[in-house]
């Protein structure tokens, strides 16, 4: 006896399965851009100002600063509104002008770094005894936390092919 009804089944059932598998792959695709720093982000956060008027603060406490953040959560990171912080990224000291690069962009405090991510679990893992604020306050410079609502973050990062890494096809 011929199915009817069957193959209908079948096919609705294969486009659905279709849709979500596009839907997933979308959701995907969103995350890593952001991860990757080739989108803009909006989300709550918190945001840190380092006050540096000894020009004490260089390239290794930023570093630091953001390797906590990313411990603590930080799905997205810019530094003086201009400088998207991601995986490649790379901080030195610049002696011209006492500032930090940042992937060859320069900043100069006061840093502002705003982390998009849980602010409850952020702002502690930075404001906590022996920890960032009390390696910022050592070389007299001053740290605030700010626990925001709502950062938005515009910089994109500069893509960069890998040089050496290559996808197993």
């Amino acid at each position: 006896m011929p199915r009817t009804g069957g193959c209908r089944t079948d096919l609705r059932t294969s486009t659905d399965a279709s849709e979500t598998a596009q839907k997933e792959a979308q959701r995907r695709l969103d995350d890593l851009s952001i991860l990757a720093g080739t989108v803009g982000a909006t989300g709550p956060g918190v945001r840190l100002t380092l006050s540096d008027p000894e020009g004490t603060i260089g390239a290794s406490l930023l570093l630091d600063t953001v390797q906590e953040l990313r411990d603590a959560g930080a799905e997205a990171i810019v530094i003086n509104g201009f400088a998207r912080v991601v995986a490649q990224t790379w901080f030195a000291d610049d002696d011209e002008s006492g500032g930090v690069l940042v992937s060859g962009k320069q900043v100069e405090g006061p840093y502002v770094i705003e982390a998009i991510g849980d602010p409850a679990t952020m702002a502690p893992a930075i404001d906590f005894r022996g920890g960032i604020a009390d390696r910022v306050e050592s070389r007299g410079g001053t740290l605030s936390v700010e626990r925001v609502d709502s950062i938005t973050i515009t910089a994109l990062a500069d893509v960069v092919p890998p040089e050496y890494a290559r996808g197993d096809s």
